[in-house]
């Protein structure tokens, strides 16, 4: 498809959506948008997160930490560990603990499986061997 047919094909979009409200359409004395906003149902968007998680402990197959954010089961993270080197690990059980109640503070432990063969014994002594 040519950019002129993609144009024509957005433009068509937006005046389609503007009748069946799959465009978010607010007064025209509000909007300051530049451009008109689509609703999504549906639609899953993975953001790339850089958390500073406290690590619990590590295997040469995986590793626990302690983190604020909830993963889910399966999920798949790039993990730096120090400045050393990545490696790309597997979310195995996330689970909620409560820290303190009456602060009412959670975190969630999170146990992982690195992919591919896990560590090599020289990375996992870069880490462990300090």
């Amino acid at each position: 498809m040519t950019e002129q047919n993609h144009s024509q094909r957005y433009e068509e979009l937006i005046g389609v959506g503007a009748h069946t409200g799959k465009i978010d359409m607010q007064p025209p004395e509000e909007d300051r948008r530049a451009h008109p906003r689509f609703k999504l149902e549906g639609t899953e968007l993975t953001i790339a997160v850089h958390l500073i998680v406290s690590a619990i402990d590590i295997s040469r197959s995986g590793v626990s930490f302690y983190s604020n954010y909830s993963f889910r089961m399966n999920q798949l993270f790039a993990l730096d560990i120090g400045q050393v080197f990545s490696v790309t690990a597997e979310v195995t059980e996330c689970t909620l603990e409560e820290t303190d109640s009456s602060m009412m503070e959670t975190r969630y432990r999170v146990r992982s499986r690195f992919l591919e063969d896990g560590l090599d014994v020289e990375k996992l002594l870069t880490i462990i061997d300090k």
